[in-house]
């Protein structure tokens, strides 16, 4: 007895170009999202071809992205995903930064601490000097993260390879505030150069980690958050 049963229609290799093609014009850039969608969609097109294989493809790809509520549907997807990948950094960066607090690392903060504030209390305006020192290595530094990101080995960018090399604002706009405001200090009794000296410590401890350790060690991290 013959078999008259048509075989199962299924996405074709350039119909998943297609797919990521659609989805970077959606403005989806990172590769890991691309093919969590792509995957998906396809999936689902080919559901809808084994209900109805008269279906184009491109018909098929236009009620998908209309279940997904049309362009801004999928930028909800992606600030999704992008608030869920922060939380993961968020917690990355605090094991980082608080395993600091514990010995035998703490003596070396706190040794690094007393040693800017007895240096403040021999010459104040040191604190100056500290800052734009200190601002130069952080741009030389993010800088090179920078090219590192934009020429990556692997020819895509993943949403967390993004956020470890990306350039995060607010501790290097506190080093601003904090150098305008001494410029035009006459006055620094030893209580404000104790509060700067905790300061000062803990933001080359924030930018040590963010800059420093988690880039260096963010091969072994990408592999674990995508094995694949």
């Amino acid at each position: 007895m013959e078999n008259n049963t048509k075989p199962r229609k299924t996405v074709s290799a350039t119909q998943v170009e297609a797919l990521f093609y659609f989805l970077k014009s959606r403005n989806i850039k990172h590769y890991d999202v691309q093919c969590e969608l792509a995957d998906h969609i396809a999936n689902a097109i080919e559901q809808t071809w084994e209900r109805n294989p008269d279906v184009s493809f491109a018909d098929a790809l236009a009620v998908e992205e209309e279940k997904f509520g049309g362009k801004f549907g999928f930028m909800k997807i992606m600030l999704k995903r992008q608030a869920a990948f922060r939380k993961r950094y968020r917690k990355m960066f605090r094991g980082y930064f608080f395993s600091f607090f514990k010995l035998p690392q703490l003596i070396g903060v706190a040794a690094f601490g007393y040693a800017v504030f007895r240096l403040l209390l021999w010459w104040p305006k040191a604190y100056i000097l500290l800052f734009v020192v200190s601002l130069f290595i952080m741009i030389l530094r993010v800088r090179s993260l920078s090219r590192r990101y934009a020429t990556s080995p692997h020819g895509h960018h993943w949403l967390m390879e993004e956020m470890i090399y990306a350039r995060d604002g607010f501790g290097y706009m506190v080093f601003f505030i904090n150098l305008a405001w001494q410029m035009w200090r006459d006055e620094y009794p030893p209580i404000l150069l104790l509060f700067e000296s905790i300061l000062y410590t803990l933001l080359m401890l924030y930018v040590y980690v963010k800059l420093i350790i988690i880039p260096n060690r963010a091969e072994a991290y990408l592999k674990e958050v995508y094995p694949e």
